[in-house]
C-alpha cells in the first residue's frame, strides 16, 4: 500500500484538535487485514505529540479485501 496524500483540517470551535483523512493506492494484494498507527512528532526534536491506532475505514471494509 502506497500513502498519495492526506488532508488536514483543524478544529476552530477546539484549538489543538485535528482530523486527517489519508489517501491509499493499493499495489498489489494485501493478504492480511492492516491497522494505522498515526504518531505525529514535532520536527524540531521528533517528540511524539499524538498518537491514534485504528482500522482503515473504521474497520468497515478490511484490507485484504
Amino acid at each position: 500500500m502506497e500513502l498519495i496524500g492526506y488532508d488536514l483540517r483543524g478544529d476552530a470551535k477546539n484549538r489543538g484538535s485535528y482530523t486527517i483523512t489519508y489517501y491509499w493506492k493499493c499495489l498489489q494484494t494485501v493478504p492480511e487485514n492492516y491497522g494505522i498507527f498515526v504518531h505525529p512528532a514535532r520536527s524540531h526534536d521528533q517528540k511524539v505529540v499524538a498518537w491514534q491506532d485504528h482500522a482503515l475505514l473504521g474497520g468497515s471494509y478490511p484490507t485484504y479485501r
